[in-house]
């Protein structure tokens, strides 16, 4: 009887918490990906080691909080292309059109940018080349 009712509990969740858990998963396996992305490349860069900020501290099972991990590998990326475009931050804040101090919060990792600004900066960099 104890079985049927815990059966019963756990359908009660059903598809909403199945879905939930499915895009959890995806984004774990995405995050993951990247990650082993960005290990692996770490040392092809020319201009010495990974620059930028560090990744967070995985959790006890090994989980990077996804949020923050999202923060820094934009700020990374952002890096990594501005550096090859061969331009300061104060010079991708002109073209972008965007003030120094918003590219330096970004680049920090700390700072989540909006849509609005990553789009401003990602048509700066890919005009730069980049």
């Amino acid at each position: 009887m104890t079985t049927q009712l815990k059966k019963t509990r756990h359908k009660r969740g059903g598809p909403a918490i199945t879905r939930q858990l499915a895009r959890l998963r995806a984004e774990n396996a995405r995050l993951r990906a990247e990650l082993r992305t960005l290990k692996r490349t770490r040392g092809n860069f020319s201009k010495g080691p990974l620059s930028g900020p560090a990744m967070p501290v995985p959790d006890t099972d090994g989980y990077y909080p996804a949020e923050e991990t999202l923060d820094v590998i934009v700020a990374r990326q952002i890096i990594q292309r501005r550096q090859a475009a061969g331009w300061t931050q104060a010079e991708l804040a002109e073209r972008a059109g965007v003030r120094q101090e918003t590219i330096s919060r970004v680049e920090s990792g700390k700072h989540a940018p909006n849509v609005s600004t990553v789009d401003k900066l990602d048509r700066a960099l890919k005009q730069g080349g980049a």
